[in-house]
């Protein structure tokens, strides 16, 4: 009921199910129709009978819907849905096809490319384009821009629909106030030869009329030997560049996290670190630290939401409950690159999809499918291969030399699932086992890896 309710409620109209057949599905279940809410699906606006079509384009031989919304400047999927096609049409169409355009206006398009995030077309469209203006003109476009992988090829509006360039926000004119010149006229007396005044008056200072002098300090600014002393002093810090995010989430893969210096204990900056970030100049030159904890190391760390992630597209039948993580489908997709990618089994994206069949041939581009499935730290975990005693295989250099508690890589092991199954961050598994790298891609089966 889960994944039909998602599938409905995509931005990209759905003809395999709707709201009526969702709600006879839930009567025959004995489910309430009001469980699993959807949204009313649009069908689309019918395609215009030629002869109530007041502008049209006729299609020559080898036309397709992508190809004429590039030569006329327009939207494709608005074209194709104005015209009563799917959204993922993208046949060659008969040579002497009509096609209307009444609903279809010229934009500024540009073509989706592989890169495209919402960020990049927001750039293209203008500093003061937001998204709910990108989405207002190309409605297929869904919530963060999650299905814009779907639309890779296509023309887009990066324009309102009926200009031919960039929105260009209206500034209203405003006119100043008109200033009227007073036209009365005055009459100047003769001033007095004597002061007439009897008034006496009389003032008490009640504080020194002499002003007090405030001392003032110049601070002195270092010299440039001085300058040169601190950064020398300051090289071993790891936080130097905290606050520039450029810098300090260069290369950060998805759901990954920099440790800043607010995350570490504070007696990790106070004990270990404030030598080397807040050095004061008569101290030696440091040198490079080999005694910090491991605790206290800014690491790269996975941030790993908890239960359901709801999934960027339509999804199969079958599809895990628990699914945490999901890859949106492309062309040329394969099961054997996709478990690659996300370093799990066949097997495995096997059993979280079970609607795949055994040659993968059935995956479809544009749905979404589980590459990840979210398991409580609470629930009973089948063992594996571990040892308190002493590493039960290999193990490499950089591993904990005070290490308890080994974990024996077998197929199939990846940094996440170690990491899930002993309750520990994936972070906290890699400073046990410096070898292991940020990319986490080379565990070496039948090797003892320090898991506490």
């Amino acid at each position: 009921m889960k994944s039909i309710q998602l599938d409905i409620n995509q931005p990209i109209p759905n003809y395999e199910n709707s709201p009526d057949d969702f709600n006879e599905l839930k009567e025959s279940c004995g489910i309430p129709t009001t469980s699993y809410p959807v949204n009313p699906t649009s069908t689309g606006t019918p395609p215009p009978a030629t002869s109530s079509c007041v502008s049209s384009h006729t299609a020559a031989a080898g036309d397709t819907m992508n190809s004429i919304a590039k030569s006329l400047s327009v939207s494709t999927d608005r074209l194709l849905t104005y015209n009563g096609f799917p959204l993922s049409f993208n046949d060659t169409l008969v040579a002497g096809e009509k096609l209307c355009l009444d609903q279809v206006s010229k934009c500024l398009i540009h073509q989706v490319a592989e890169t495209d995030t919402c960020a990049s077309l927001k750039r293209l469209a203008g500093t003061t384009v937001d998204e709910l203006m990108l989405q207002s003109w190309n409605p297929t476009i869904g919530t963060s821009c999650a299905n814009i992988k779907t639309m890779v090829g296509k023309y887009l509006c990066i324009g309102p629909p009926g200009q031919d360039g960039q929105f260009t926000p209206v500034v209203p004119t405003t006119t100043p106030p008109s200033i009227t010149t007073p036209t009365e006229t005055y009459t100047w007396g003769t001033a007095p030869d004597t002061v007439t005044s009897t008034v006496n008056i009389t003032s008490t200072w009640l504080f020194p009329t002499d002003p007090s002098l405030i001392p003032t300090e110049t601070p002195t600014l270092p010299t440039g030997d001085n300058s040169a002393a601190i950064e020398e002093r300051l090289k071993w810090c790891p936080f130097n560049n905290e606050l520039n995010d450029t810098i300090w989430d260069a290369g950060l893969g998805e759901e990954e996290y920099h440790l800043h210096s607010w995350d570490l204990d504070d007696e990790c900056m106070l004990e270990s670190w404030e030598p080397y970030c807040t050095p004061a100049l008569e101290t030696p030159v440091l040198p490079s630290p080999t005694d910090i904890p491991s605790s206290c190391l800014p690491t790269v760390t996975k941030i790993i939401p908890e239960g359901w992630v709801d999934p960027p597209g339509p999804t199969e039948s079958g599809v895990n409950d628990d699914c945490n993580k999901w890859h949106l489908l492309q062309n040329m997709d394969t099961c054997k690159s996709i478990s690659v990618k996300y370093k799990i089994t066949e097997a495995q994206l096997k059993e979280y999809n079970p609607s795949i069949n055994a040659q993968c041939g059935n995956i479809r581009a544009g749905f979404a499918i589980c590459v990840r499935v979210w398991e409580d730290n609470t629930t009973t975990l089948t063992p594996s291969p571990t040892t308190t005693s002493g590493p039960p295989g290999p193990t490499g250099t950089g591993t904990s030399p005070t290490c308890k508690k080994w974990h024996l890589m077998i197929d199939g092991d990846s940094c996440d699932s170690i990491a899930t199954k002993y309750g520990i961050l994936v972070s906290r598994f890699r400073q046990l086992n410096r070898n292991v790298d940020a990319s986490c891609d080379n565990l070496v089966k039948g090797n003892a890896y320090c898991v506490g």
